[in-house]
């Protein structure tokens, strides 16, 4: 707990000294990582939770800049973008990516299936929708829906693509 409060101080007094609070508190949690030794699996639970919670409460109130009635004509054209992003573009780059890194292909498409969703491209969406240009509503809607689309099908598949690309880790054996 000591640790959350003290990167939100942290974060805080940097901004208001007009620097980076993100990098602040990044270069903060890389040296106490670095220097903590007993309790960092505490800490990590700790934040691994808080960041589940985090992400729950930011999913839940995007969602509420939604409204249903509006993300009907938007359906076709976001499950087409969708489609393109999880057969097409993400395994593509996941592969372009990750071959120098010498991974399998069964674990670069595996990675490719995963990619990045939730409550992170819903957010990123806003920032162009509340700017000045030509981007519209229209885009976030799209966005909302290429992400609940990406949620249904590929989070519910992960297990099953894992089985089927053999990347699954083996049972831990209990002592």
């Amino acid at each position: 707990m000591f640790v959350f409060f003290g990167g939100l101080f942290l974060f805080g007094f940097t901004a208001w000294l007009g620097g980076s609070g993100f990098l602040a508190v990044y270069l903060c949690g890389i040296l106490v990582s670095a220097r903590v030794k007993g309790p960092i699996k505490h800490i990590l639970g700790f934040h691994n939770a808080m960041a589940w919670l985090s992400q729950i409460g930011l999913f839940l109130m995007l969602g509420l800049l939604v409204t249903p009635r509006d993300l009907l004509p938007d359906i076709p054209n976001a499950l087409v973008i969708a489609a393109v992003l999880m057969f097409v573009a993400r395994p593509l780059a996941a592969i372009v990516c990750l071959a120098p890194l010498r991974f399998s292909l069964r674990e670069q498409l595996f990675i490719g299936w995963v990619g990045l969703r939730g409550a992170v491209p819903i957010f990123l969406a806003i920032i162009p929708v509340i700017s000045t240009g030509p981007v519209t509503v229209q885009f976030f809607n799209e966005v909302f829906i290429v992400v609940i689309a990406s949620l249904v099908l590929q989070g519910w598949t992960i297990s099953i693509a894992a089985r089927v690309l053999a990347v699954e880790a083996p049972p831990e054996v209990s002592p």
